[in-house]
C-alpha cells in the first residue's frame, strides 16, 4: 500500500493512512520493532507461534541513536557505474 500515491475509493494518500497505524505499532507496549531482520523459521499454530529471527549487522547502536543522520557522514558509499 505504501507504494501507491492514492488509495481507492477515497483517494486518500497512502502515507496519510499508514503513518498513524505505524506509529500505533511503534507505541504499543507488546510490540518490539526489529529493523533489518529476517524471519528464518516459523513453528507452532495460531495463537502460539515460535519465530526465529536473524538480525543482520546494522553497525549503529540504536539505544544511542536519535535519528540525527550524523552517521551518514561516516559511512562510505560505493557508487557503481551504470551500464
Amino acid at each position: 500500500m505504501a507504494q501507491f500515491d492514492k488509495t481507492f475509493p477515497t483517494l486518500d494518500c497512502s502515507a496519510c493512512i499508514l503513518t498513524p497505524k505505524m506509529d500505533a505499532v511503534l507505541q504499543h507496549k507488546n510490540i518490539q520493532m526489529l529493523t533489518y531482520c529476517e524471519v528464518t523459521e516459523v513453528k507452532g499454530y495460531v495463537g502460539n507461534f515460535d519465530i526465529t529471527i536473524k538480525q543482520k549487522a546494522r553497525y549503529v547502536d540504536h539505544s544511542k541513536c536519535n535519528a540525527c543522520l550524523a552517521v551518514r557522514r561516516n559511512v562510505p558509499v560505493k557508487v557503481f557505474p551504470s551500464g
